[in-house]
């Protein structure tokens, strides 16, 4: 197979020239070169969200861009399951999936919100009178989701997790070494062994029941694992925590 370079092309009627080729036309262009990565990175990362949107006219300033982007909330669980997450934004090092984990119609016009996540709802009443409650992604799903995010994500300090089993935490600590900050929704007492392997966790928040959403129970079997295998805890943080003796 021959390999053909070339020092110039035209693209749209626009010829395009090597620094090479332009230094030795009697013609040169006016100054106008290409913005190196490094300084086009420095342009990028003085921009605010809103004027970051608005200038991806490109792939390369959308590869560069989304470098920059350290904090996500996910809210389409696809993004994340088809690996497209990792690829657009490599350096995240916090990452809330709870919105995502939850199975909202998206064309309904009521809208459920609280402290911990924003979703649609529709209007069903059952017999009983109880307003219709989501549904949630399976353990299954919840832990091949987070097990991408762990290996497309390493450098990742904080993440928020909903539903995850032993299994997901296993993989989580085991590619997230940096990881210090962790929020769990809706776990059970053997969930909590996964977090034996976290060497660097200072901060654990464990939500037990969201009104509307989902109830879950930590019982004391559950906080003396916890003591067990998470020895250098800084910060504990129990809400709405329902004990079950």
């Amino acid at each position: 197979m021959t390999a053909y370079t070339y020092t110039t092309c035209i693209v749209s009627g626009v010829r395009f020239k090597t620094l090479e080729r332009d230094a030795k036309c009697a013609t040169q262009n006016s100054g106008v070169e290409v913005v190196g990565e490094n300084v086009l990175t420095a342009i990028l990362s003085n921009l605010t969200k809103s004027q970051l949107s608005s200038c991806l006219v490109c792939k390369r300033w959308l590869k560069i861009s989304g470098g920059l982007v350290k904090s996500l909330r996910l809210l389409d669980w696809d993004f994340l399951d088809s690996g497209r997450l990792g690829f657009r934004f490599p350096n995240l090092i916090d990452v809330d999936i709870v919105q995502a984990c939850i199975i909202s119609p998206r064309n309904s016009g009521i809208c459920l919100s609280n402290q911990f996540v924003s979703i649609h709802v529709n209007s069903f009443i059952s017999d009983n009178e109880c307003v219709w409650k989501p549904d949630f992604l399976s353990i299954r799903a919840v832990d091949r989701g987070v097990r991408i995010l762990a290996q497309s994500c390493p450098n990742l300090r904080r993440l928020v997790l909903c539903g995850v089993s032993l299994e997901g935490l296993v993989s989580i600590a085991n590619e997230c070494l940096a990881l210090q900050e962790l929020e769990l929704c809706s776990c059970t007492d053997l969930d909590l062994k996964g977090l034996a392997g976290f060497r660097n966790l200072q901060i654990l928040k464990l939500i037990g029941s969201v009104n509307g959403l989902y109830d879950s129970v930590i019982s004391d079997i559950g906080l003396t694992i916890l003591a067990q295998v998470c020895p250098r805890l800084l910060k504990l943080e129990l809400v709405r925590l329902r004990r079950e003796l």
